[in-house]
């Protein structure tokens, strides 16, 4: 049976490195809420902006998470790699942390990838029509 670590039990676990932040975490920052129709974001619009970059989603693990998405912005062509250098894979679990302040912000099973002007189809196949977005920092 595979051992299923809680976000609380992995926080507990990590030990802060001189700066005061989480190592082994992914650093993002939040762009507010997406809308995949349109690409409205909270600062600018998505498909206008960000041409060339790539999608990664998450189901948000959190406790009271209750699975919702979230869309992490790659600023290239393709997923960002594991720590360990593989390319990601649905179930992979990543938490991330807030790029500004360096405190946890959810633990996230990567679901699927894809370049941004695939995102309203991909979006569609998961009944996404809105999320919270992040960029990696």
């Amino acid at each position: 049976m595979k051992h299923v670590q809680t976000f609380e039990n992995f926080i507990n676990e990590q030990t802060l490195n001189e700066y005061g932040a989480y190592p082994e975490m992914y650093s993002i920052l939040s762009i507010g809420t997406v809308n995949i129709s349109t690409g409205k974001s909270k600062y600018f619009n998505i498909y206008d902006t960000w041409k060339e970059h790539t999608v990664e989603i998450y189901k948000d693990k959190s406790p009271g998470g209750s699975d919702k998405y979230k869309l992490v912005f790659t600023s290239g062509s393709q997923p960002i790699n594991n720590r360990d250098k593989s390319a990601p894979k649905a179930g992979d679990m990543r938490s991330f942390k807030d790029d500004q302040r360096g405190n946890p912000l959810f633990p996230g099973e990567f679901v699927d990838s894809c370049p941004i002007g695939d995102l309203k189809s991909i979006a569609a196949k998961y009944g996404i029509k809105s999320a919270t977005g992040y960029t990696y920092k």
